[in-house]
């Protein structure tokens, strides 16, 4: 059988969610749960720690990153960052991400890889 790895499977109090990737905006930690923010202004409660998605999303080949010890972002879904004394991303919704100072250089590095820059 094929693995369909667009897409990732979520286990909620009633049964199991199969969302595409890129319909996850951003993912919170919320204690021993995550939130995701999806597209069409839905939300979905998962059992999973921040961590475990962590793992399984931020990879290479995928467009996720962790920006603060609470959040994972979708880079497709970013429309703005404040390079400001509190650094923020601004992604779809919209929804203001903090950036933690210590991964602010990260940050910017995969920002230069993934995104068109002017010279």
């Amino acid at each position: 059988m094929k693995n369909n790895a667009n897409k990732i499977v979520i286990q909620t109090q009633t049964g199991s969610i199969f969302i595409k990737l890129d319909e996850i905006i951003c993912c919170k930690g919320a204690g021993s749960y995550t939130e995701l923010t999806l597209t069409m202004n839905r939300k979905v409660l998962s059992a999973n720690l921040l961590k475990e998605f962590e793992h399984l999303l931020v990879k290479p080949d995928l467009k996720f990153i962790r920006l603060h010890r609470s959040f994972l972002v979708n880079l497709d879904f970013m429309l703005e960052y404040r390079n400001c004394s509190q650094k923020r991303v601004i992604l779809t919704g919209p929804i203001e991400i903090p950036v933690a100072h210590r991964k602010a250089k990260e940050f910017l590095k995969l920002m230069k890889g993934h995104f068109l820059h002017f010279a």
